[in-house]
């Protein structure tokens, strides 16, 4: 009797047990992990030391790191740029990453062989053993843009895969002389440069002034040569023609054609132009420009306001008939 007492008490005791099991759980959480799907380059590639690695992800994630230092990121993918200076060589790269649901992701390893991206000088404008004018830049062409360039030790303002450089004003020295061209290389590394030997020179400057013509205005013309051939006028050195007219001294065009070259103008009336008549006045009106404020990065050293614009008015008279 004792014993199917306790027999009871037994089975009373699991059957609440197993009542009280049966009780709802919790739900269980479900975790959102994102997985490393591609990196570009692959691992086993090789790696510019300038150009980013860039990790895609299935899902987004959170935050992500190469070798413990940050990268950024955008929705699905990171990009990461090597430390400078970079490591070069054959390496392992540890990518780490939080889930979206912010657990941490112990992540994995990649092995690039990272290259050096050096940039070469190829061409210098004066090109070395030049005489160049202290007022007018040094250029320096390379085949990748570098990051940084410096010429005796002053900086040059860098565009793409040029760099320009103003000697100092005013000039330190004149003559023969060294200029040591170093530069950044597009991976961040020091590049010990190059050596160029120019004669510089202090130019004196002048307005370009006409140097012979057809006339100088002095005397009266006959206007039937004139007509016939056309009206020139030869400058002092090469220009560049911004406006040519020829008119009555009441400012009537006549519609002659004006064409340039290098230092010459010449005015010729063609197809609709009027003929010059005897006895009457006229005005030539020139407009030039220095031809070499147009050259690249003529002006970038000097303001050549003074340069750009000259006027030369010529009064003449035809002989009367």
């Amino acid at each position: 009797m004792f014993v199917r007492l306790l027999i009871c008490v037994g089975f009373l005791a699991c059957l609440c047990l197993g009542l009280v099991g049966c009780e709802d759980e919790d739900p269980q959480i479900i975790k959102e992990v994102a997985q490393l799907v591609e990196t570009v380059p692959a691992s086993g590639e090789r790696a510019a030391a300038h150009q980013p690695v860039v990790l895609y992800f299935d899902k987004a994630p959170l935050a992500v790191t190469v070798n413990g230092t940050a990268a950024r990121v955008e929705g699905n993918s990171a990009i990461w740029s090597f430390p400078k200076p970079p490591p070069y060589g054959d390496g392992l790269f540890h990518i780490e990453w939080t889930n979206p649901d912010g657990s941490p992701n112990a992540g994995t390893d990649i092995r690039l062989m990272v290259i050096a991206d050096v940039a070469k000088l190829v061409k210098t404008l004066p090109a070395s053993r030049a005489d160049t004018a202290d007022h007018l830049p040094l250029v320096l062409y390379f085949d990748k843009e570098p990051l940084a360039v410096t010429v005796n030790g002053t900086a040059a303002r860098v565009e793409g895969k040029s760099a320009v450089w103003c000697f100092p004003n005013p000039v330190e020295k004149l003559g023969d002389q060294l200029f040591h061209i170093k530069w950044t290389n597009p991976d961040g590394s020091s590049n010990i440069g190059a050596f160029i030997r120019l004669t510089v020179f202090t130019p004196g400057f002048s307005l370009p002034s006409i140097l012979a013509g057809s006339f100088d205005g002095s005397s009266d013309v006959d206007p039937d040569p004139l007509n016939r051939d056309g009206i020139w006028f030869e400058y002092d050195e090469p220009v560049v023609g911004l406006k040519a007219k020829l008119l009555t001294v009441e400012g009537e065009d006549l519609g002659w054609e004006a064409v340039w070259d290098d230092r010459t103008v010449k005015f010729l009336p063609g197809v609709n132009g009027r003929l010059l008549e005897n006895g009457k006045s006229y005005l030539i009106q020139m407009v030039v420009a220095e031809a070499w404020i147009y050259n690249d990065y003529a002006c970038d050293c000097m303001d050549c306001s003074h340069f750009e614009s000259i006027d030369r008015t010529i009064r003449f008279r035809t002989v009367a008939k």
